[in-house]
């Protein structure tokens, strides 16, 4: 899988933000840092928390508000964008990429069982994105397997019913004991 890191950059700006609607032009993999905000993808809004990933794909719709506090993560693998001077806010084309593999199934949000998570990828990427491409890849891939198994481990544990201890002894009783 060839891409390119665009943007790889603290994001705490002194006042909350506005919200301003954009077009998603690349894929955006963000980590809260800050107590949260809302975010807002495709017009479905979200409360963000700390340790939260937000998924953005090209095409979709966004705006955020409040006060946010992220790592911003900007990947390209089309092959056609620079990181010199690049603003997501910028007007540009929308990369094209549908079938990218890892990133296709990805929820806007993921929410990890711990805040920690993924905090040490986000600051080892914000040492070496621009300095250390191997270094920088590796991370990312890593970055997006974890976030794939993470998604399948929530999504399986929902699908799992628990069954109470009453439920349990009522059907041992049901299935052992006799009326007589």
């Amino acid at each position: 899988m060839d891409f390119k890191i665009i943007e790889c950059r603290r994001f705490a700006p002194l006042c909350p933000c506005e919200p301003v609607w954009r077009e998603v032009k690349d894929y955006e993999i963000d980590i809260e840092l800050g107590d949260g905000h809302i975010a807002c993808i495709d017009g479905i809004e979200y409360v963000v928390k700390r340790g939260d990933i937000l998924v953005r794909k090209p095409g979709q719709k966004t705006y955020c508000s409040g006060m946010v506090n992220a790592i911003l993560l900007t990947l390209d693998f089309s092959s056609q964008r620079s990181e010199q001077n690049y603003s997501r806010n910028d007007e540009g084309p929308i990369q094209q990429g549908d079938d990218i593999e890892l990133l296709r199934d990805l929820k806007s949000v993921i929410r990890p069982v711990s805040e920690y998570t993924y905090i040490p990828i986000y600051n080892e990427l914000l040492q070496v994105a621009f300095s250390d491409e191997a270094a920088s890849k590796n991370l990312v891939m890593e970055l997006l397997y974890k976030l794939n198994a993470d998604q399948y481990r929530i999504e399986f544990s929902k699908g799992r019913t628990k069954e109470s201890v009453t439920s349990i002894v009522l059907k041992y009783m049901k299935n052992n004991l006799s009326e007589n």
